[in-house]
């Protein structure tokens, strides 16, 4: 795959048996998979792979830039920022289990 803007087109043009290769990075936009082959035809899935030497990293997780703060020795805690998910977004933290000391915790309401 080439650049940014190129991959939903690359996954689009894609066939049966194609490997489709994406170069080094960290990739979080999402890039809708139209085709998948035939599971009963052997090799007809699309196939994604790294440049052979190249690290890639999909990732499903927006970046934020925390405000650790330190609960106990090995457990820190940070707030999520509103942005992360819109008015139509499910967010899994908006009731949580909060740990405040070690081996007590609470719901809350975050």
């Amino acid at each position: 795959m080439r650049a940014n803007a190129d991959r939903a087109d690359d996954a689009a043009r894609a066939r049966d048996f194609d490997q489709i290769l994406i170069d080094e990075g960290v990739y979080r936009e999402q890039v809708p998979i139209t085709r998948h082959g035939t599971p009963w035809e052997a090799n007809s899935l699309l196939l994604f792979r790294a440049v052979p030497g190249k690290a890639v990293y999909l990732l499903g997780s927006d970046p934020f830039e925390a405000d650790w703060e330190t609960v106990a020795d090995g457990t820190y805690r940070a707030q999520l920022p509103a942005s992360l998910f819109g008015d139509e977004t499910y967010n899994p933290y908006e009731r949580s289990c909060v740990v405040d000391e070690p081996g007590i915790a609470r719901l809350s309401d975050c």
